[in-house]
């Protein structure tokens, strides 16, 4: 069984749509420097020539392919790198959950246990720590760290 990589900001739930602009550009730069590498690495002309050439465009995206809600307490950041789906899953309605590490309303946010989700991880941890006490959950430790 996969654990997921995680991370945790104490913030109030309002401060997640301040917050999803500053990700989904650091995350977009992230993903189109990995389409720029691909792209240069199978000497095709520039990233839409690519894309638009054979099954690439169901293996990469440029930036976001989807954000997606069904509540407006969930949201669902889906983009693809090499054929490998990530996503990072963002929910506003952990109140009381993981109280232990402090007080307060959180916005937690779940990568892939893969290693472009740790990559993504750190980006968006980046951008937390300037909203809030930061944790982050290392998986060989089993435990939350603050930042």
């Amino acid at each position: 069984m996969s654990v997921n990589h995680k991370c945790i900001v104490v913030a109030p739930k309002e401060t997640a749509m301040t917050i999803y602009p500053e990700i989904i550009a650091k995350l977009n730069a992230w993903q189109r420097t990995k389409l720029e590498e691909e792209v240069n690495r199978s000497n095709f002309l520039n990233p839409m020539h690519f894309l638009l050439s054979g099954d690439n465009r169901s293996k990469w995206s440029n930036g976001m392919n989807k954000i997606c809600s069904t509540d407006f307490k969930s949201f669902y950041f889906i983009f693809s790198i090499g054929g490998n789906g990530n996503d990072v899953n963002v929910f506003t309605t952990s109140v009381n959950d993981q109280n232990y590490l402090a007080e307060g309303e959180k916005i937690v946010f779940h990568f892939p246990p893969t290693d472009n989700g740790l990559i993504a991880r750190d980006i968006v941890c980046d951008v937390l720590i300037n909203y809030g006490r930061t944790f982050v959950y290392e998986i060989d430790e089993d435990q939350y760290r603050e930042l």
